[in-house]
C-alpha cells in the first residue's frame, strides 16, 4: 500500500516499475534448485543508495526481471505549428527524451540530448517550428523548475528563468514573442506571473504579484489577455482574467466549491469554454463563458463526468474526454451547436492528455489501456480509423495470457460502495492467493485498468493477486466522494480498506493485503491481517510533514489535511499519525525515503525506522541521496532498479515465505492465506 503526496507541476509524467523471480526459485526448490550461480551473486549497491537493515540481494531477482522489464512508451507533448508532425517523449538507450516524428510511425529524428531532470512539459513557439521551451529540474529532485528554451536547428538550450526558483507552466503568446508562466522568485511560497521574451531572460517582468498558487492557462487571441486558475485548495479554484501589460484582473468563476480547469477562447474571442462547474454540479461538465454577459451555461449534459477538453484552433470543433466504467470515452462535437461527428472507435482504455493540431482538424491523443502502457495516436472526424503514430514494444512478456482486469466493489463502514482494480493470475495457480494491496498516492488521484509492466511478474510468476482500491477521496467520482477524507475524516479511507480486508477474506480465490501514511495505518488498524508493509516517501508524522514541507504546498496540504494551527485539528492529527501509534505495528516493514524530498521529507521515513526498531520489528530502510520525491520511483538507472530488486526480495522474504519473527509479534493470525505490502503507484 502506498499513500504519498500531491504536486503542484503540471504532472504529465507517467512512471513504471519492476518486481521480482527469487520467488519462483523457492517455489520449485524442491523439485529443481535454482541455478548455484545466480544465487551466490548479489546486485551491487549503487553508491548514491543508502541502504540499512536491507539483505544482500541475489542477482537472480535481477535476471528474473528482465522478462516483464522490455516495455516502452510514448507520450504525445505538442504538434508542431506549421508541418504535420509533433514532439513526443519516449525512453532511450540514453534515458527519457524529447523526440520529433514527422510523419505516424516515423522513426523519431534525433535530438540533442536532454539533461537529467527534463520533465515531460514543452511547447512550440506558435510562430517558429524551431523553437520550443521545456521544464526542466536543475536542483537533483528538490524541483527547482527551470525554463529553457531548445532550437531544433542547432541544438542550443537557452535557460531563461533564475536557475534558483520553482518556475512552471509556459504558455506562448499567440505571435510568439512573449512567453507566460508562474514563479515563486519573490518569496518561495507564492507564484507570481511573470512575462519574459525567452530570446532576452533580461525582458522579464512581474505582471502580478499574487498569494498562493496560480496557473498561467491561455492567452486571449489579440494576446492582450490572460486566463489564470488560481488553486484554492485541493478541490476548488477560480478562474481570472488578466489584462498582459497591466496586470489587472476580473474575476470569471465566483461560484465556491468548484474546480475550473483548461479554459480556451474561441478565435473569435467572444467566448470561453472550460471544464468545471458550480456549487451544484458533483462531477466536473464542459461550459461556456459569454464575454459580453459575463454568464456561464453548462453545454454538456448534466451529471456526465468530463475528464478533458480541447478546442480546435478555428473554433469550430471541440474534443471532450468523458470517463464513463473507468474508461475514457472521446466524443467530437461541433461548436456551438454540441452535435456529435462520427468519429474512430477506440478499445476500453484512458486518454492521458490530447491536443489539436494547428490549423486543422486532426486531434492526437496520448493512450494507454491494458494491452499497451502508452502510445499516441490521431483522430479526424468522418474517419474509420484512428491513425497510430508510435508502436511501443510491450517486451517479451504476453499480457493477453492473463485474465483481464475486474473492476471490484465493496461496502465500507457507511455502506459507501468503494471500488477498486483486481488483476488475477493464471488459472493455473491453484487455491486461495495471496493478494497485494497497491494504494494510489495523491491522495486525489484515480486507478483505472492499466498496463502493469513489470508488476506483471507477481501475477504471472509468483500467483499473487493485486487490488488496486479507490478509497474515498480518489478522483473520478463526483466532488463529495473526493471530499470524505477531508479533515477528521482522514481515518474513514483506513476503514475503507479495512473493509476491503473483510471484501478479501470472503472470496474463494483469494487471502489477505499489505501496505505511505495508508499502507502504516492499516497495519495499525489490522495488523493481525497484513503480513508486511512498504511504505514510500509517505507521512509518518502529520506535524513535523506541516512544518518540514515547501512552503509553497503548506495550504493546499491543511484544505486536505487540516490546519495543525487549530488545537482540536492539532490534537487528531497527532493521534492519528502513524508515528503516535508505531507499537501497533508488528508486522517487517520497508521504508524508502528520498534525501531531497521537498514534498515529504526525509525525516518522517527516519522516525519511523527509529522507531519501530526500537520495538524489534524487522525494518529494511533504503535512502536515496541525491533524489526527489518522485525521483527514485521514476528514473530508469540502477538506483531505480536497486529499490525495485529490494523491493521484490522483501516480498520473498516476508509475504511469500513464513515469517515466524512476525508472528510472534504480533500473536495468533487468522486462518487467512498471508498478505503483503505493495510498492507506490509508480511500480508498474
Amino acid at each position: 500500500m502506498h499513500y504519498n503526496q500531491n504536486s503542484t507541476s503540471p504532472a504529465l509524467s507517467r512512471s513504471r516499475k519492476p518486481p521480482m523471480r527469487h520467488f519462483v526459485c523457492a517455489a520449485l526448490l524442491a523439485a529443481a534448485p535454482c541455478a548455484a550461480g545466480a544465487q551466490d551473486r548479489t546486485v551491487p549497491v549503487p553508491p548514491n543508495v543508502v541502504v540499512d537493515g536491507v539483505t544482500p540481494i541475489p542477482q537472480g531477482i535481477a535476471d528474473a526481471m528482465a522478462k516483464y522489464a522490455g516495455f516502452r512508451y510514448a507520450n504525445l507533448i505538442d504538434w508542431s505549428p506549421s508541418a504535420r508532425g509533433m514532439l513526443i517523449w519516449t525512453p532511450t538507450d540514453k534515458g527519457l527524451q524529447f523526440q520529433f516524428l514527422d510523419g505516424p510511425r516515423h522513426a523519431g529524428a534525433p535530438l540533442a540530448p536532454f539533461p537529467t531532470g527534463t520533465r515531460q512539459v514543452a511547447l512550440f513557439n506558435p510562430v517558429d517550428p524551431k523553437t520550443f521551451v521545456f521544464v526542466r529540474d536543475t536542483s537533483g529532485g528538490k524541483e527547482l523548475l527551470q525554463l529553457v528554451k531548445y532550437d531544433l536547428a542547432s541544438g542550443e538550450m537557452t535557460q531563461i528563468t533564475d536557475g534558483t526558483s520553482r518556475n512552471q507552466w509556459p504558455l506562448w503568446s499567440p505571435d510568439g514573442k512573449w512567453v507566460a508562466y508562474h514563479s515563486n522568485r519573490r518569496n518561495a511560497a507564492d507564484f507570481d506571473l511573470h512575462i519574459v521574451q525567452p530570446g532576452d531572460p533580461k525582458s522579464d517582468r512581474v505582471l502580478a504579484e499574487v498569494s498562493g498558487i496560480w496557473h498561467v492557462m491561455a492567452w486571449s487571441p489579440d494576446a492582450k489577455s490572460l486566463l489564470v486558475y488560481e488553486d484554492s485548495g485541493s478541490s476548488q479554484s477560480r478562474l481570472w482574467r488578466f489584462d498582459a501589460k497591466t496586470g489587472d484582473r476580473k474575476l470569471l468563476t465566483a461560484q465556491t466549491g468548484a474546480r475550473w480547469s483548461t479554459p480556451r477562447y474561441t478565435p473569435d474571442g467572444k467566448f470561453i469554454y472550460a471544464v468545471g462547474g458550480g456549487m451544484d454540479a458533483d462531477v466536473p461538465g464542459l461550459w461556456r463563458f459569454t464575454v459580453s454577459a459575463g454568464a456561464w451555461k453548462q453545454v454538456s449534459t448534466p451529471g456526465a463526468y468530463v475528464e478533458d477538453f480541447d478546442l480546435s484552433s478555428d473554433g469550430k470543433l471541440a474534443a471532450i474526454v468523458y470517463q464513463r466504467d473507468a474508461n475514457s470515452v472521446l466524443e467530437v462535437v461541433d461548436l456551438p451547436s454540441m452535435r456529435a461527428r462520427r468519429i474512430p472507435s477506440l478499445p476500453p482504455g484512458q486518454i492521458l492528455g490530447m491536443s489539436w493540431r494547428p490549423h486543422s482538424h486532426e486531434v492526437g491523443i496520448t493512450y494507454r489501456s491494458v494491452a499497451m502502457f502508452a502510445d499516441v495516436f490521431s483522430i479526424e472526424p468522418g474517419k474509420d480509423e484512428a491513425t497510430r503514430w508510435t508502436e511501443s514494444s510491450t517486451g517479451t512478456f504476453d499480457a493477453s495470457v492473463l485474465p483481464p482486469p475486474e473492476i471490484i466493489r465493496w461496502k465500507s463502514f457507511d455502506g459507501r460502495t468503494i471500488s477498486g482494480i483486481l488483476y488475477k493470475p493464471p488459472a493455473r495457480f491453484q487455491g486461495p492467493r495471496p493478494v497485494i494491496v497497491n494504494i494510489h498516492g495523491g491522495p486525489v488521484n484515480q486507478e483505472r485498468p492499466r498496463f502493469l509492466g513489470r508488476s506483471y511478474y507477481f501475477l504471472n510468476e509468483d500467483g499473487i493477486a493485486l487490488i488496486y482500491p479507490n478509497v474515498r477521496g480518489s478522483l473520478g467520482f463526483g466532488k463529495t466522494f473526493e471530499r470524505l477524507d477531508d479533515g477528521v475524516r482522514r481515518e474513514d479511507a483506513v476503514k475503507d480498506i479495512g473493509a476491503l480486508l473483510d471484501w478479501i477474506a470472503t472470496q474463494p480465490g483469494t487471502g489477505a493485503s499489505y501496505g505511505g501514511y495508508l499502507s502504516l495505518a492499516a497495519a495499525i488498524a489490522y495488523n493481525n491481517r497484513v503480513r508486511c508493509v512498504f511504505e514510500g516517501a509517505g507521512i509518518t508524522n502529520f506535524l513535523t510533514y506541516m512544518e518540514k514541507t515547501a512552503p509553497i504546498r503548506l495550504e493546499d496540504r491543511r484544505a486536505e489535511y487540516g490546519d495543525e494551527r487549530d488545537p482540536q485539528m492539532r490534537e487528531y492529527l497527532t493521534r492519528i499519525s502513524p508515528i503516535s501509534n508505531v507499537k501497533k505495528i508488528m508486522v517487517p516493514t520497508m521504508v524508502a525515503s528520498a534525501g531531497n524530498d521537498i514534498r515529504v521529507p526525509v525525516d518522517q521515513g527516519e522516525q519511523l525506522v527509529t522507531a519501530l526498531r526500537a520495538n524489534n520489528v524487522p525494518v529494511w530502510y533504503l535512502l536515496f541521496k541525491d533524489e526527489g520525491h518522485d525521483d527514485f520511483l521514476q528514473r530508469q538507472g540502477a538506483a531505480h532498479n536497486f529499490y525495485l530488486y529490494a523491493w521484490a526480495a522483501f516480498v520473498e522474504k516476508y509475504l511469500l515465505s513464513p515469517a515466524p519473527a512476525a508472528d510472534a509479534l504480533r500473536g495468533p493470525s487468522p486462518a487467512i492465506p498471508a498478505g503483503g505490502s505493495s510498492p507506490p503507484k509508480s511500480f508498474r
